[in-house]
């Protein structure tokens, strides 16, 4: 009985802080791509284009499935490609 509550505490306190500080260093670099669509100011077709022809990497959420995320470095150099970030 011991075992039990020292592996559920140590679970408990021991994993959450490093959840947390891994998902927010991921979400500065990755971001989802309906944001991406609204930075670069295109429409939901276009930027299906861009993924499925590879122009834009993705990743899959691993937290949801139906969600895209791509790199925000790749976002920035798509506008400047297209001339809208300087």
């Amino acid at each position: 009985m011991l075992q039990i509550r020292a592996m559920s505490s140590g679970v408990t306190e021991g994993r959450t802080p490093v959840s947390a500080k891994s998902i927010s260093t991921r979400a500065s670099q990755k971001i989802k791509a309906s944001e991406a669509r609204k930075i670069l100011g295109i429409s939901a077709n276009k930027m299906a284009s861009l993924i499925s022809s590879g122009a834009l990497p993705y990743e899959q959420d691993p937290l949801d499935h139906r969600v895209k995320l791509v790199n925000r470095k790749d976002v920035e150099g798509l506008m400047r490609k297209s001339g809208h970030g300087s």
